[in-house]
């Protein structure tokens, strides 16, 4: 017995470590699969000297999450900041196609997000085969009817057992993508002015990472809102092909104030096409008094990066026009000073911040503004 401070005794035996007599293998396609096909997954289980195990049962669960892969251009401070703290973008899930081309703002390292439970699709045991294996059916039709605007991810867990009642268990994961690849399209910039130059870029990945190269097109279109919806007009276009590492990269020049969104259209060698887009910002004369479209409430700095002495210009963007920001300066640790009170002209207004050296390394501004009797809050993180 073993006395356990201030709760008592309690007793325990420890078994002499056996070593493995074979081992378990769960072969499963090691590229994603497209959503909707019926996948097999072969499991293998092997004596050390040689032997397949014909005399076991095997048990197996699969189970299915969602799976995410955004990718975002790697930047310096990434290790600091977190992945994706240059992304300016902001989710235009109003806007048709948005879930097609666009891409998500990556979560803040301050925000929580509890991951999604894994939903058990099939279980069952079964004997293995005279040669040592079984396979394993794996249906993701469901998965598309249900949940078809998403990637998933399938773990199977398997554990067998043989006649002298050894369990060796084994693993394996398959990702199941809506589509063979993912293309992105970004600014080097949150917005500009008119008569900029705009560093595009654009990048081909499929969901476990790798490059796609292919045959690109580059359109750029203006947006208008004549029927309150997005109406897009061609204003020129670029033929654009990825790289071997999967990107591309053209200069363009931002002439006239106004909404606009990159539209990257990139073809692989199969032959499949996908589109990726974003939408930025040209500010001057007729920006702020044009009926455009945006979130409620959009904090949009010009750059990623910032040096004490320089200034950091914020595009402040809300779907009222007319209305009333509250912009509140380097909140920390729940203190804040008073805010600033801006007063809209149309939806968007340019906030200059004097960026000073307390600011290293990073520093935060929020915004509050009322609109259809909701309120709605925004927080930037400025590095």
């Amino acid at each position: 017995g073993v006395r356990i401070a201030n709760q008592g005794y309690g007793t325990f035996r420890v078994e002499e470590y056996k070593k493995p007599e074979f081992e378990v293998k769960v072969d499963a396609p090691a590229e994603p699969v497209m959503l909707g096909e019926k996948i097999t997954a072969r499991v293998e289980a092997k004596y050390y000297f040689g032997a397949p195990v014909t005399e076991a049962k095997v048990r197996y669960k699969v189970s299915r999450s969602s799976h995410s892969a955004e990718w975002y251009p790697p930047l310096r401070w990434d290790w600091f900041y977190g992945r994706g703290y240059g992304w300016f973008g902001y989710d235009y899930a109003w806007y048709p196609g948005w879930k097609e081309w666009g891409c998500g703002r990556p979560w803040p390292w301050w925000w929580s997000r509890r991951p999604e439970p894994p939903e058990l699709v099939a279980e069952a045991e079964a004997p293995i085969g005279p040669d040592g294996t079984i396979e394993i059916p794996i249906d993701t039709g469901p998965a598309k009817e249900m949940l078809g605007d998403t990637d998933h991810r399938y773990e199977i867990s398997v554990e067998v057992t043989d006649q002298s009642r050894r369990t060796i268990t084994g693993q394996g994961t398959v990702l199941v993508a809506r589509k063979p690849f993912k293309v992105y399209a970004w600014t080097n910039r949150g917005h500009y002015r008119a008569g900029d130059a705009v560093r595009v870029q654009a990048c081909g990945r499929t969901l476990d990472g790798k490059p796609v190269q292919g045959k690109g097109l580059l359109r750029l279109l203006r947006v208008r809102y004549p029927k309150g919806e997005p109406e897009e007009t061609e204003i020129q276009r670029w033929n654009l092909d990825t790289d071997e590492e999967g990107k591309a990269l053209q200069q363009i020049k931002a002439a006239q104030a106004g909404q606009y969104r990159l539209s990257y259209r990139l073809t692989d060698a199969r032959g499949h096409l996908i589109e990726g887009g974003y939408v930025f910002c040209v500010t001057g004369p007729g920006l702020a008094g044009d009926d455009f479209r945006f979130n409620d409430i959009e904090l949009i700095p010009e750059k990623t990066e910032y040096a004490p002495g320089e200034t950091a210009d914020l595009m402040i963007n809300t779907n009222r026009a007319g209305g009333c920001v509250l912009l509140f300066l380097r909140p920390a640790n729940g203190s804040y000073l008073a805010p600033k009170v801006i007063r809209l002209q149309g939806k968007s207004a340019l906030e200059r911040i004097e960026v000073i050296k307390k600011d290293m390394p990073n520093f935060f501004v929020e915004a509050v503004t009322v609109s259809g009797g909701r309120v709605f809050q925004e927080t930037r993180e400025l590095a």
